[in-house]
């Protein structure tokens, strides 16, 4: 291959391929990598462009570090579950229950269950605000931060008691906590974890380095 794009492809594969180069003949894209598995079996592995960095031209190659976004979820939803599987939590919990500043005052900010929170029913979307570097970076500045912030209403609506959360008829409200949920979940795994760890450090000493997993929050 001499445009740059580099790796295997199998037989009856090539059309990947053909997608992947046209990322990169139209200018759509500047460096990615693509794999495709059938079976368990890699059939498509091709990297292609370059990196964006501060050295111009750098191949972007099978060990180049790629930033992803909403795919973390997954990663911080796998941190939730092994601290339910140890009991250290459960999805039925309240967030106050772990985190009693959390409702910041707000009456239904201190109904939200975990679950809600994960299934992006907490209604707490957005903020009303953008974060400070102080805010962002100084994790008690940025608790503070997370519990002032107050809920949005038509978003929420608490959990029936005494029934199974799956029989609430209609659908409770639902929107996309993009940004937010990282946070908040956060926060509750810092209080909840016998060893106080932030999210990216539970993730990396329980679950990355255990399983030689090169990935970071």
């Amino acid at each position: 291959m001499d445009d740059g794009v580099r790796g295997i492809v199998e037989p009856g594969y090539e059309p990947v391929a053909d997608v992947f180069r046209t990322f990169f003949a139209k200018g759509w894209d500047v460096g990615s990598a693509v794999s495709v598995y059938r079976f368990g079996h890699p059939v498509v592995r091709l990297t292609g462009g370059t990196r964006v960095g501060p050295e111009p031209n750098v191949a972007y190659d099978d060990r180049t570090i790629q930033l992803v976004a909403s795919t973390t979820k997954c990663v911080e939803s796998l941190v939730i579950a092994v601290l339910v599987d140890r009991g250290l939590l459960t999805y039925d919990d309240r967030i106050v229950d772990h985190w009693p500043e959390f409702a910041g005052g707000h009456a239904g900010k201190a109904r939200v269950t975990v679950r809600q929170l994960m299934m992006h029913r907490a209604g707490l979307p957005v903020f009303d605000r953008k974060l400070s570097d102080d805010e962002l970076f100084d994790l008690d500045a940025r608790a503070q931060f997370l519990e002032r912030q107050a809920q949005l209403p038509e978003l929420f609506a608490v959990e029936p008691s005494g029934t199974s959360w799956k029989s609430q008829r209609p659908a409770p409200p639902q929107a996309y906590h993009a940004v937010s949920r990282g946070l908040y979940s956060s926060e509750l795994v810092r209080r909840v974890d016998p060893r106080h760890r932030r999210l990216g450090l539970f993730f990396r000493e329980e679950i990355a380095e255990p399983l030689g997993t090169d990935f970071w929050i």
